[in-house]
């Protein structure tokens, strides 16, 4: 039997693994994928037809779900602590008490921070510390907690 080619139909799915032509002898088989990868949420139908010499060439039915990508972030809010303060760094750490990685390159004048790099179903800790117009940065702030959902 001599496979001349597949053809795949349906939003969203392709064949993987499949150079045509492709001769197979009594017996032999074959593989290749068929990829599902869609930007509509929902369920989505789709076919996948083998084309070949032989009589009986299936047809095969296809489906998939794609799920809307949730993205998560947690705000942190703040009062200014003094009347010299001029900026702000935000740091973020795995486990109570630290160690913390600092998540602003440069100060923030705000006293809000957006974290948009969380994932979900992580808890993190979060401290701040003010920087005055001498350029000088304060310890750590009280620490703060943050756990991010899973959907």
């Amino acid at each position: 039997m001599s496979i001349s080619q597949i053809n795949v139909s349906g939003t969203g799915f392709s064949v993987s693994g499949f150079t045509p032509p492709l001769t197979l002898a009594a017996g032999q088989s074959t593989t290749f994928g068929v990829l599902f990868n869609s930007t509509i949420s929902g369920s989505l139908d789709g076919t996948v037809s083998v084309v070949s010499n032989a009589t009986n060439s299936p047809t095969i039915a296809a489906s998939g779900t794609d799920m809307q990508t949730v993205s998560h972030s947690a705000t942190l809010n703040w009062t200014s602590s003094a009347s010299t303060v001029m900026s702000y760094y935000v740091y973020r750490g795995a486990q109570t008490g630290g160690p913390y990685a600092k998540l602003n390159a440069a100060p923030a004048s705000l006293t809000t921070y957006t974290d948009s790099t969380v994932q979900a179903g992580q808890t993190y800790f979060y401290v701040a510390t003010s920087v005055d117009s001498n350029n000088v940065e304060s310890t750590f702030s009280d620490e703060t907690s943050a756990t991010i959902p899973t959907p």
